[in-house]
């Protein structure tokens, strides 16, 4: 059976990051899809993106390790994350 693909590009290496502070994210995950779907188009923009979601680069780092551990533990909440991020990006492919 061949594994998922992976969440996507801008979660990679945050499955294995330790944290001591708890890692409860405050977007919802449509939220932080829309986030990582904007990121993932836009690249040069991130900081600005960041911005709108009322994030910073720590705070950032801080969403995507405690949605990362949420998907370890719930395969229909990464399930549900992925079909968002598609969902976004197809949004904002129409926008242009």
């Amino acid at each position: 059976m061949a594994s998922p693909p992976p969440l996507s590009d801008d979660l990679e290496g945050t499955m294995s990051l330790d944290s001591s502070a708890p890692l409860t994210p405050q977007l919802t995950l449509e939220q932080f899809a829309s986030l990582t779907a904007e990121i993932g188009m836009h690249p040069e923009r991130r900081s600005d993106i960041e911005r709108r979601y009322g994030l910073d680069a720590q705070t950032h780092d801080h969403e995507k390790r405690g949605w990362a551990m949420r998907f370890l533990d719930d395969q229909a909440v990464a399930e549900r994350y992925r079909s968002l991020i598609d969902e976004y990006r197809s949004w904002l492919q129409r926008q242009r």
